[in-house]
Parts: structure tokens; sequence; C-alpha cells
């Protein structure tokens, strides 16, 4: 069952002087644990990506050069020794502790990096990037030494497939390039990325998308773009099975219509696509903009808006300023609500930083990471380096901030210029991480772990505790068809100072409107159970959606459920009791007859109890023993009905 929370807004009482020093009394997520991994004066290696894991830990991928000194095979297994020392594609497992659990090289001869990783439903992972190899695990998969690259791994690091999505001579490396690869709702994959000059494009660099099957064959291609340059960036799948892309953009023509990119700079974009990539809507959020804007993350805010994060060189009195730190937030159609330069971009004394990852914390506010690039008396305590900064999500005012790992700026040090944080990732928990690189120096976060070796730029992590208060813990939300009715169910396992729940139904999963309101217990300790009908359900999509209101009309949304009157596949799913002791029973809801495979796994994805059962119109129970099976966290999942549900054993 997936657990959500609804997380009050932290008010802040005093009055804030953006970037100054004494602000850093905000309450930031506090630390958690830190880890180093691989790294000595030979072989340095990075962090681009960290994604949780179905076991609660953690996997981050990244780059790692050759030549090790002995110990490292632990953290660097299967690397590709060349004359020119190039780098592979390292992925890392971390415990949900921080430790290693493995890790493991990727790659060939030629410049090989991971940028982006997600989990397969067979418990093992995807990773694309970019690789100039033609040989190693790219020999008979890339014929070309410029390459986008995806490939799959189990569960403990071994190589299942490696694919070549598109490559040319051309270019220079990482033009031809998988930055993001999420699992999509049927069983495949996306990548979105950037390729130069591929058969179907619009002139130069384009943004791509390519849709992936489960065993990584492309099923299709789209490019985006126009005659410019546009970096693809980040993907999401949207509840209607659609995508939403993201990208940096220099066109302002092809695919950007009407009042797209009016400045000729390079602007942030995001392209609204259907499940086959159809561009259903593109928006510049800021078409007039003199800047040269970089796109490096993005997130869908709790609220069906976006919020993206990169760097920017602004205009500043006619010229163009310093790389700055550059967040935007748009509505659920891309149009601006505010846009931000954090950092001294206006200073002659240099660059102030960029900024690689954006979350929203369960509480509301955004909490990106990044690197400062140069001394900036804007930015209090970590002058150089990784940090971590909270801003409000409501107008983008600076909130907090924090260096990690908090190595004091050194004009004389040369090793301080490589101790960044690029990726950043938050779980179900709330539990945020850090991910990047680290060069040895003097950390208090670090002391005990580099005095174990001489660590030399080495893949860095840190996870931080959840921001914020729990005032009403939201443990399930349903959504069930029966008789043409949509019956909605959601429970509650604490409140407080809760004022009421809003149902809201929507056909596109961005427009929402109210269908009615319904009052909670205001102040409880106990699991209480809330029902709702939609007595008339929209003809094809429905979504649902849950608006908590607090005491003090602070509003906070759940996920979306879903419901699809067109196709005749109307499948709710529950799981009873849950958490269980012995036994539970999976009650399936659905309006036809089919047959089913139903297994549960461990967080391995190992096939614990099998189950092949005909479901007939309506209310199905299927019961589980699990009396045997230790306490801890499992899946119930099926390819046929498209399920899949943790279980927790007390």
């Amino acid at each position: 069952m997936l657990k959500y929370n609804f997380m009050k807004k932290i008010q802040l009482s005093i009055c804030i002087a953006i970037f100054f020093c004494h602000i850093l009394n905000a309450q930031l997520p506090s630390f958690k644990w830190q880890q180093l991994a691989g790294g000595n004066s030979n072989s340095p290696g990075k962090f681009n990506v960290i994604k949780p894991t179905l076991d609660g830990g953690f996997i981050a991928a990244g780059t790692m050069t050759g030549e090790f000194s002995e110990g490292d095979s632990s953290y660097i297994k299967g690397c590709h020794y060349s004359p020119f020392v190039t780098p592979d594609a390292w992925v890392v497992k971390f415990s949900s502790s921080g430790q290693i659990q493995w890790g493991h090289c990727y790659g060939g001869s030629g410049d090989d990096e991971a940028m982006g990783i997600c989990s397969s439903s067979d418990g093992g992972y995807v990773i694309t990037g970019f690789t100039q190899s033609t040989d190693g695990d790219l020999a008979g998969v890339n014929s070309d030494n410029n390459a986008a690259w995806v490939f799959k791994i189990d569960a403990t690091g071994n190589l299942q497939w490696s694919k070549n999505l598109f490559s040319a001579n051309i270019g220079s490396g990482g033009t031809n390039v998988g930055n993001c690869v999420i699992a999509t709702s049927d069983n495949g994959f996306m990548v979105s990325g950037s390729a130069f000059n591929t058969p179907n494009s619009h002139g130069s660099v384009d943004a791509m998308l390519w849709k992936l099957n489960a065993s990584g064959d492309t099923v299709w291609t789209k490019a985006y773009g126009g005659t410019g340059i546009d970096y693809g960036s980040h993907v999401i799948q949207m509840n209607d099975g659609g995508y939403t892309l993201t990208a940096s953009s220099a066109s302002n023509n092809g695919d950007l219509t009407g009042d797209n990119n009016t400045s000729a700079d390079n602007h942030f974009w995001l392209v609204r696509t259907d499940e086959t990539g159809n561009i259903i809507w593109q928006k510049v959020p800021d078409p007039a903009l003199i800047s040269q804007e970089t796109l490096n993350d993005f997130t869908r805010c709790a609220d069906g808006s976006y919020a993206l994060i990169g760097s920017d060189q602004p205009d500043v009195g006619g010229a163009i300023g310093f790389q700055s730190i550059f967040v935007m937030h748009t509505d659920s159609i891309g149009g601006l609500l505010w846009e931000k330069n954090y950092g001294n971009y206006k200073s002659t004394a240099g660059s102030s930083g960029v900024g690689w990852g954006i979350v929203q914390s369960k509480e509301g506010s955004f909490i990106i990471d990044g690197q400062t690039l140069q001394t900036d008396s804007s930015f209090p305590n970590q002058c150089y380096g990784g940090f971590l900064m909270k801003i409000d999500s409501a107008n983008g005012s600076f909130d907090g901030y924090q260096g990690y790992p908090d190595v004091p700026y050194n004009v004389n040090s040369s090793h301080d210029n490589n101790s960044f944080l690029y990726g950043i990732a938050e779980d179900v928990s709330g539990t945020i991480t850090l991910c990047g690189e680290y060069a040895s120096g003097t950390s208090p976060y670090l002391d005990s772990i580099i005095t174990a070796r001489n660590w030399q730029l080495s893949g860095y992590v840190v996870a931080l505790n959840s921001l914020g208060s729990l005032p009403v813990n939201l443990i399930s939300f349903k959504a069930i068809l029966i008789n043409n009715e949509t019956q909605l169910q959601w429970t509650t396992a604490q409140e407080i100072n809760s004022s009421y729940f809003e149902v809201e139904r929507s056909s596109d999963g961005i427009n929402f409107t109210s269908l009615t309101r319904v009052p909670t217990h205001k102040n409880s300790s106990i699991e209480n159970t809330y029902k709702a009908i939609d007595p008339s359900p929209l003809s094809g999509n429905n979504y649902y959606r849950l608006k908590e209101v607090d005491e003090d009309g602070i509003s906070t949304y759940s996920a979306i459920v879903y419901i699809d009157l067109k196709t005749g596949a109307k499948i709710s799913v529950n799981v009873f009791p849950n958490p269980a002791r012995n036994n539970f029973e999976l009650i399936i809801n659905t309006e036809k007859e089919q047959s089913a495979n139903i297994g549960l796994y461990d967080m391995d994805g190992k096939l614990l109890q099998s189950k092949a059962v005909q479901l007939f119109k309506g209310a199905n129970t299927i019961l589980f023993n699990i009396n045997t099976l230790s306490n801890g966290n499992y899946v119930i999942s099926s390819n046929d009905i498209k399920v899949k549900e943790k279980v927790i054993k007390q």
C-alpha cells in the first residue's frame, strides 16, 4: 500500500533578508548520513543522479576513471582499462543506512558516462547516458564513437542488455545523450535527451524522446525543436499516459510556435505530449527574457504546477551577467508564475553558481542542490562547492542554505573546486538524498571517512531527514467503480488541526474541479476511514485527488487516482489488512472477466508465491498466507492487470 503524507507548511515569523548569513535559522532538512565511494589519486569519480529503490535504499550513477589501487574492486567492479585511462559509466547501490552494497562499471575504452537511472519491475535498473566506445560492453552495439546509450542491469549489477539509441561521428561528446530514463505504465521505458541531425531532425541538435519496450527495443522516436540548438533534459509520465518533456531551447521556429523565444536567446521549454509523443501543447514560460538559460532538472508539484532549475546568464544593464542559479515556477500548462536568480551574478568577481536538482518537500517548499563556482558573499557559510538551498514555492524567497560537505573555501587549494552536488531525490518517507563528487580536504562531516585513505575526487552521497511535521498521515486513497459510480475511500492514521477534505475531479489530470467536501476529525491519533461517491463519472478519463485543508487555511494535495470508463478495464485494488501478520486479502474490483497471474515478491524481486486466478465482474478476494515470511516489505504484482502494491509483514 502506498503511503502519502500531507505536510503543513512551515510558517516563518522572521523577516527574511535574502542571501545574508543571519538567515541560517530557517529550518533545513537535518543531517542523516553521508558516504564516499571509489576514488584515489588515479581514479576520479562522480555521481550525476541518485534514486530511491524498492528496498528502502538508493542507487547512484555517474562516471569513474580507471587505474585503481588494491581494495577498490568492491566499488568499481568491471572497469574497462585503456591506454588513455578513459572513464566508464558507474553505478553504486547503497543500503537505507548508506552502506555500499555493490558497485560496477560499464562501457569500453572510450568515454562513457551514466546520466539517468530508474528501477525496473523485475528488481533491476535501467541506465542511460552517452558513450564513445565501440568495444567492451558496446561491442556489436555501437558502430560510431558518439552515441546516446541505454543499458539494463539486474538487481546485483550484472549487465543484461545494452542499446545504441542514436549515434553519429559528428557533434561533440555528449551531444547524442540520454539524460533521463523513467519506467512507463506499460512496463517499458522512456528516455529523454538530445541528438545531432537525426533522420527526423529539425536542424542541428534536437530534444529527443525514445520510447522503449521492456527489452530495450525502440518502439518510437520523436525529435522536438527548431533550427537552433535544443537540448532535452528530463521527462515524466502523466496520468493519461502522455509525457511532459523539458528542454533548453535556442530555436524560435519549428515546434516553437506562437510567441515562443521572441528574444532568440536560450530559454527553458516545456513540451506536453500524448502517449505516442505527439505535441499537445508546448510553452516557453518567459519568451522575452534576455538570458542564456540552461535547464538541468524539473519536478511536477503536488498541485500540478512545474518547478524548473538550472543556470542563467541574465542581462545586467545591457550586458550578459555572470552565471547564476536560476529557478522558474510555472502553472500546469507552462504559464510563468515566478522566476528568480540566486547569487551575486551582477558582481565582477566571477560566476556564482549552478542549480542541478530540485524536489518539492512534503511541507511544500522547494529544496535545490548545486554548486557555487566562485567566492560569493551572497551565500553564507559555504562559499565554494556543493550546497543545499530551501526556497518558498509561493514566491521563490530564500529560506535557508547549507554547504555539503561544508568544506571552507581556500583560494590556494585546487581540490575545493571539485566538491559539488549534482543530483537530488526524495523517497516516499520524505528522506532527501544528494549526490555529486568530493575531493579530499577538511570537512567536519567527513573526517571519520576520509582518514581511512587518501580520497581524490570521489563519488559522494548524503541523506537528510524529512522536512516538516505531519499534520495528516494519509495511508490509503482508493477509487472503485461500482454500478457506474465511483466510490472513493481513504484512511488516515493521524490528524492534527485538520479542517476538511475536498474531493476533486479532472478529465485531464491537470485542471480539477471540486466534487464534495468531507469534514475531518480535526485531531486524532487513531485510524479514520472516509468515503465519498461520484454518482456521475465522466465518460472517459476520471482523475481524482484529495485536497486537505488545515484549520489555518493551508492546503496540500494527495496523489492522484485514475479510472477510465472507455476501455472497460476498470480495475481497482486493495490489500487488507496492511500491515498484516499471518494472512492478507487482495481485493480486486473489475467490471469485466479476465484471467491473471499474480505474484508476491520480496524487495529483491524474487518470486515467493504465485496465483493464477480467474477474475469475475465485481469484487474478487484472493487470500495470501504469509505466516512463514520474515517481517518486512513485500510487493504484490501482476502484469496482466497492471497492478503493483506494497505489503508490510509485521
